[in-house]
């Protein structure tokens, strides 16, 4: 984001503010977390997958929707679009399980991860 790019605040909509309540009253756990995963029977071009992830990225604002706090209350706003080499990697269903118990920042950050 340039200097002279201003960043334009929404308030969250009923089901955001619910989901962010429920992350306050949940401190510490994963309670909002979704995983999913897929198997790949054939191999697959990684840089391809990667240039895909951010073109959809790139051309969903919704995707780039950040949470933060403005005099003490939830706010969104669309995070600018920023290229990001992902690394994606073989796991299994215990990693999955492991990992969809850990909480994420919930403030300024993306609100999905690619693993």
């Amino acid at each position: 984001m340039t200097s002279t790019e201003k960043i334009v605040y929404y308030h969250l909509t009923e089901p955001q503010k619910r989901i962010f309540f429920s992350e306050l009253m949940y401190d510490n756990t994963s309670i909002n977390n979704l995983c999913a995963s897929y198997y790949l029977k054939d191999s697959i071009d990684l840089q391809k997958l990667v240039m895909a992830i951010n073109f959809a990225v790139f051309g969903n604002e919704g995707i780039r929707l950040r949470i933060t706090l403005k005099d003490g209350q939830p706010v969104q706003y669309v995070a600018p679009y920023k290229f990001v080499n992902y690394s994606i990697n073989e796991i299994d269903a215990t990693y999955i399980n492991n990992y969809s118990k850990k909480k994420f920042n919930f403030y300024d950050s993306q609100l999905f991860e690619i693993i």
